[in-house]
């Protein structure tokens, strides 16, 4: 079923949302993560909750927003092949470093 007319446009519209909502996913988690240390690295009587930080209002929304994106437009025109893909490298990352991590001194 093509929505443009165009199977290859439909491929290529897919393919592009799917990557945008990888890079947003990435972005989002990493700018969590930021907020999170660097809120640690406060004394803790300066240390802020969650909701009183924009950094991590900034993290979230793009994490949501990601997952929205990534899930209904890239699906409905992109190969599901191409997502399982994309969902396979973002659980075996994580295995990889931690397998790396065991096997060295320390995580690089």
């Amino acid at each position: 079923m093509s929505v443009t007319g165009s199977a290859f446009l439909d491929f290529v519209i897919g393919f592009a949302v799917s990557l945008v909502a990888s890079v947003m996913n990435a972005a989002g988690l990493n700018l969590l993560k930021l907020d999170h240390v660097r809120n640690s690295a406060l004394a803790q009587d300066r240390q802020r909750n969650e909701c009183g930080r924009p950094m991590w209002h900034i993290g979230l929304y793009l994490y949501v927003a990601s997952q929205l994106a990534g899930s209904t437009i890239a699906l409905s025109k992109c190969f599901i092949v191409l997502h399982i893909d994309r969902g396979a490298s973002g659980v075996l990352m994580p295995i990889w470093r931690l397998a790396r991590w065991s096997i060295t001194d320390g995580y690089p």
